[in-house]
This record gives C-alpha cells, structure tokens and sequence, in this order.
C-alpha cells in the first residue's frame, strides 16, 4: 500500500475517529476521580505493586463516598469466604424483597457493617453514612446516561440503531446538558434561581461539602466532554454520519443547533462534509480519465510543453471536482428528511441518482461508534490460541474468526451462502 503524497496535516485530523466508549470512560472517570484520573489510578496500582494495603485504601478513602464504596467492594471480593458471605446475603434479600417488590444494594453492606465476626465485618472507616448514600444516589442518577450510552453505542448495529456512527451526535444532543442532570443538581450547576420545593430533590439538604464534592465532580467530567467534542469536531466524519442518513438529514443538525453558535456549526459541518467529499470522492472519481487524457496529450503536444498541459490539467481536475460534487451534494441537501429505518438499503436503491455520494455514505457509515467489536475479535483470537494450538498460523486464525464473524451476522450458513 502506498502513502498519498498529497495527504496534508488537516486530512489526518479529518480522518482521525475516536471511540465513543473511550470518551464516555474518559468523561466518568474525570467526574469519579478529579482531573488527572490516570495520576490517582496509577499511584493505587503502585500501593498495590509495593503491597501497601492500608495506604491505598487511604488513598481510596480521599475520595469521599466513591472510594469508600471502592474499598467494601474490594473488601468483599478480596475473600472466597467474604464473596459466598454477600452473596447469600443478596439471595436471602432477595427474597425477602419479592414480598416488597424491591431490592437495595444498601441491605447487604448494613448486613456486612453489622456483622459480629470481625473477618466478615467491614472495617469501620471505610462504613457509609446516610449523607454518603444520597452522595452516591446522586452520581448514579448523573452517571447512569452515560451508561446507557455506552450500552447503546456498543459492537455492530443492526438496521437504524445501536452501534452506528449518527448515534454519536445523536446521543449527545438530549444527554450533555444542564436539562439532563437531576434538578438539584442543575441548580448546583447552573446557579439557577431557587425552583419550587415540590422540584428539589433530597440531595439538596445534603452538607455543604458534599455538594460542593457533587459541583466539581460535574465540572471535571464537563472539561473533558468539552475537550473530546472539539476534538470529535476535527472529523467531518461524525456530522457526515448524520447528514447523509436520509431520515435525518441537515435538518436534524438545524433544529438541534438552534442557537446562534451552534448554527456555526451546522455552517461548518456543512462545509466540511463537501470538502471532504469533494477532495476524496469526486475528484478521485475522474483520476484516471484525466490522466489517460493528458498521457494522450503529451504523445501529442511533444515535451515542449508538458509543464504546461500538466497545469492545465491540474485546474481542469480541481474545477471539474468542485463542481459535480457540488451539484451532487446540493441535490442531496435539498431532499426532504425521508421515512426510511434503512439508510444504508436506501442509498443502495437510490445509487443511480447519487453514484459517487452513495458510495461516500456506505463507506461513513461502515464505520462503527466504538472500537468494541474490534476488541471482542482481539479477545477472541487470543482464546482460539489455546495451549493446544499454538501452531496455527496467522491465515487460519483469520479465516476461523472471519467465519465466525460472517455466521454470527448472517452472512453465511453452515452448508451454503446467504444473501448476495
């Protein structure tokens, strides 16, 4: 394979693509664990690595609720006896809770905090109090639409949902904002005026520092959102996605960018997606006519000139580029948003009218929201090459996982091929 000469800086950046589940952990973890969540992690592998038990739960404990609850759970899991302890406690909660209808995680570690035996207990400072309950109610309730998130935007979608590219800009629009935190928490945030009693949730008679914990946890996961959504804007890729689904459109963009910035950035998004179509697409399209016409042209004219017939011919390309794709892809801009749950069926059907649009669409959206899948596959070779076949090569490790993968999808059958 071959490097293209003419890739600049801004084409790299353009054709860089981020894990959405990498940015989803990276913001969780900045909101857990303050701005330089890799320092604090690393310092805790590094007690473990020196077998300094007692600081780094110290260094868990700093904090507050988050790392007390690190500290029972690694209490509990620390033990074969501690884990079959909880567990049968979970199980006889369970079914005292059928009876209620409901379950709390907070009946088991009150069962372990009151426990006589002193291997079972869990140690006193690391015991949560009620202020520290309603501080974790309030994370999970913050933290559980990034869950949700990553949960939806993980492996290979099927059809219009889970797993696509558009979901990305999608999913941010309704979950990264000040409207999508808990209402005591928007006004923590926000400094909103005070709302109606009936609206403040039980976190707002919470201690001044554990609400000032709850304000700097959200600022620190807010920092890095903003970060990784400028840096997922250096890619037109990911407002492509949403633009060429035919559902969607620039319309969908438009009336979710309704503020002035934000119109900015359906401008730029806009522009971006040509620029990237007409430099990669279009252009490329007439390549090798251009330079079939211009060897012509060279056996012709005779060497005298062939600085000038290539000059020529370099603004003929650049000219001819820009306008068909600008045409192409005005007349896709113009379509109304069409009722179809198959965008990648719709371009495949609508190929005659959009021959090199349609194939820039098929290859945005063969591009997944999250390296998972990938990952999976990694995962999976590595458990094909048990200790009993460490002599397969590289080619039958591709084929087995490329069946898998085609079974797995339906792209095959035992016996037969399926589809096309």
């Amino acid at each position: 394979m071959a490097l293209d000469p003419s890739i600049r800086p801004a084409d790299t950046k353009a054709r860089r693509m981020r894990c959405y589940g990498h940015v989803l952990n990276l913001v969780a973890r900045a909101f857990l664990f303050g701005k330089d969540a890799e320092s604090f992690e690393l310092e805790s592998d590094i007690n473990g690595m020196r077998g300094l038990q007692e600081q780094d739960l110290r260094h868990w404990r700093s904090k507050g609720p988050i790392g007390k609850l690190h500290n029972i759970v690694k209490f509990i899991r620390s033990s074969p006896q501690r884990s079959e302890y909880f567990k049968r406690i979970a199980h006889e909660q369970e079914d005292e809770g059928a009876l209620r209808k409901q379950t709390d995680i907070r009946a088991y570690i009150f069962a372990l905090e009151g426990e006589k035996d002193e291997e079972k207990r869990i140690p006193a400072d690391d015991i949560l109090s009620n202020e520290d309950w309603r501080v974790l109610g309030e994370v999970n309730e913050i933290l559980t639409p990034l869950y949700h998130q990553t949960m939806r935007t993980q492996g290979w979608g099927k059809g219009d949902s889970h797993g696509r590219l558009w979901e990305v800009l999608r999913s941010q629009a309704p979950t990264f904002t000040v409207a999508a935190l808990p209402e005591h928490s928007q006004a923590e945030y926000a400094a909103l005026d005070k709302p109606p009693a009936s609206k403040i949730s039980q976190k707002s008679s919470l201690p001044a520092d554990h609400r000032a914990y709850i304000r700097a946890s959200i600022n620190n996961g807010w920092k890095k959102l903003d970060e990784y959504y400028s840096k997922l804007g250096e890619s037109p890729l990911f407002a492509a996605a949403v633009i060429l689904h035919p559902r969607f459109g620039i319309s969908w963009l438009e009336a979710t960018w309704a503020t002035e910035e934000q119109l900015a950035w359906v401008r730029d998004a806009k522009a971006g997606i040509k620029d990237y179509f007409a430099r990669w697409y279009q252009s490329n399209q007439r390549t090798d006519d251009l330079q079939s016409k211009s060897a012509s042209s060279l056996t012709n004219r005779g060497k005298e000139d062939d600085h000038y017939t290539q000059w020529i011919n370099s603004r003929t390309k650049k000219a001819f580029a820009t306008s068909s794709s600008v045409s192409e892809m005005d007349k896709y801009l113009r379509l109304e948003p069409q009722d179809t749950q198959e965008p990648i069926q719709w371009w495949r059907d609508h190929k005659p009218s959009f021959p090199v649009l349609s194939s820039f669409a098929l290859d945005v959206f063969a591009i997944p929201a999250m390296a998972t899948d990938c990952e999976r596959q990694f995962s999976l070779a590595k458990l094909t090459l048990t200790s009993q076949r460490l002599a397969m090569g590289a080619d039958t490790l591709e084929r087995v996982h490329c069946l898998r993968n085609w079974v797995r999808h339906g792209g095959v059958k035992v016996g037969s091929w399926v589809g096309n």
